[in-house]
Formats: C-alpha cells, sequence, structure tokens
C-alpha cells in the first residue's frame, strides 16, 4: 500500500468527526471511540463533484480518501472543505442557485433546467440553506 499523507491533506475539510491537523502531520480524534493519534489510509474512492463556474454548471471527479480508526476500526471519509457530506454538490453550487433563485429572475422552472437540478432538489436547499443567505 501506498503512503498517501503529501499535501493533499493540506486542503482536506477538518470532518467535525473526526480530524485535526497539525502542521503536515495528520492528526485525528475518532468521533467514535475519542482515541486521539495517527491515521490509518484504507483506500480512496471516486466521487462526482459539482460546482458552478462562470454560471454554468460543472463537474469532475475528484478521490475521497477513507480513513480507519486503529482503536475501534470505524472507518471516515475526508471530504474536501467545499464538498457537503453526502452530497455530489459543493456548498458555493448550492449557494449560486439559490441567490438566483432569490432575486426572482428566473421562474422555478428555468431555473432548474437551467441548473439542471429537479424542483424538489431545489426545494430542498430552500428549505435547508434558505436563511444562510
Amino acid at each position: 500500500m501506498r503512503n498517501h499523507s503529501g499535501g493533499l491533506f493540506l486542503f482536506l475539510f477538518l470532518l467535525p468527526m473526526s480530524y485535526l491537523y497539525y502542521k503536515n502531520h495528520p492528526y485525528y480524534i475518532c468521533s467514535n471511540c475519542a482515541f486521539e493519534g495517527r491515521k490509518r489510509i484504507i483506500f480512496s474512492h471516486k466521487r462526482i463533484e459539482i460546482f458552478a463556474k462562470s454560471g454554468l454548471r460543472n463537474e469532475q471527479v475528484i478521490s475521497v480518501w477513507r480513513l480507519q480508526c486503529p482503536h475501534c476500526f470505524k472507518t471516515h471519509s475526508l471530504l474536501p472543505k467545499h464538498l457537503l457530506s453526502h452530497s455530489s454538490y459543493s456548498h458555493q453550487f448550492i449557494m449560486t442557485v439559490l441567490r438566483e433563485y432569490y432575486s426572482h429572475k428566473k421562474t422555478v422552472r428555468e431555473l432548474c433546467s437551467h441548473w439542471q437540478i429537479s424542483c424538489s432538489t431545489l426545494y430542498g436547499w430552500i428549505h435547508k440553506y434558505g436563511n444562510q443567505l
């Protein structure tokens, strides 16, 4: 197994449940058992990230690292800071869509068609994130 502890970890999101970083030395606290120690990389998998750029929807494939606690063996995913857990949509993409929604320049149908999302997804975001604007 290769050691993947390079500079990539400097860009990773500090999950509220699991990891703290000190300079270039990744150090974590397990959310399951509170064990403090070094990471153990199990594997990585590919995931699609959806983001907005120049008023258009863009997609790219990213790698998500899975780490395992050496004490309780629970695994945790390390997501980039801008990507939400259990979602392919970046926070920036969601806020861009919601800003357009609240500007009232397009109908809901036009907005959903332009960003290639369903109406139920848009209304879910309005309910969940509408107060963040």
